[in-house]
């Protein structure tokens, strides 16, 4: 089981091939699933124990390809 639909994983893999509209609802799917984790679930999970906070301090680390997270997620 996965977050993301099969579908939603191919766009962001660049491996579907999709219209400007789907596009848009894809991301604006995607950017739903990802707010609704880190603000509801991501919390709940750490408060219960059944995940650590050091699994994603890493990943703030890491450089992200995209937009500028400060220019907003959709545009």
């Amino acid at each position: 089981m996965s977050l993301l639909s099969k579908s939603e994983i191919q766009y962001l893999q660049n491996q579907k091939q999709v219209s400007k509209r789907y596009e848009y609802k894809l991301k604006s799917i995607i950017h739903r699933k990802v707010s609704a984790f880190l603000q509801n679930e991501l919390p709940l999970l750490l408060k219960c124990h059944l995940m650590e906070l050091d699994t994603f301090k890493s990943l703030g680390k890491a450089k992200v390809v995209g937009p500028n997270p400060t220019q907003g997620f959709l545009k």
